[in-house]
């Protein structure tokens, strides 16, 4: 069952940067960058927060065993097919073509660590809620971007674009 409430989703994103960055050491290397098309919609705020939370995490992981400064991009737009695009982009270990080809199926994983589950079941989310989860990369060491697409029958609120960026801390420099 899917419990319905209005969710903002420049909110949304503060609530996730606040918990990526207090969940892993170097976060301080990261800039998170927000390009929101400032939105209300209408949706199960658990599993959309569950579905951009893995996302972020995991292009957190992308980027946090890579040298220097990096950029993990977090954006909205309203596309013309009455839908909304969240987008999590970053500059990370990318991904290769066979790998994008299975990168949503049960149990499939490149982590050393890892179960396969977290990719397929927000990609089940994203279906529970009437959308799409797809991934793109140029190849390895060109990054990713993951891209949810939500109907937007259930937008409550558009306005003009938001952009803000959260700056690595000064000990991280």
């Amino acid at each position: 069952r899917t419990v319905v409430e209005r969710v903002d989703l420049g909110e949304l994103f503060q609530d996730l940067i606040a918990v990526v960055s207090s969940t892993v050491a170097p976060i301080g290397r990261i800039s998170f960058v927000r390009e929101l098309e400032a939105m209300t919609i209408e949706t199960d705020r658990h599993k959309l927060f569950q579905i951009v939370m893995n996302l972020v995490a995991n292009a957190r992981d992308a980027v946090a065993n890579q040298a220097g400064a990096h950029t993990i991009k977090l954006s909205t737009r309203v596309l013309p097919d009455d839908e909304i695009a969240i987008s999590i982009s970053d500059d990370g270990d990318g991904i290769a073509k066979d790998t994008l080809e299975r990168i949503f199926n049960h149990g499939f994983t490149t982590k050393p660590h890892g179960h396969g589950f977290g990719l397929h079941s927000s990609a089940c989310s994203a279906i529970e809620l009437g959308g799409s989860l797809s991934a793109s990369s140029d190849g390895l060491g060109c990054g990713a971007t993951f891209t949810l697409v939500l109907p937007s029958r259930r937008l409550a609120k558009r306005s003009s674009i938001m952009r803000a960026q959260t700056q690595p801390s000064e000990s991280a420099r």
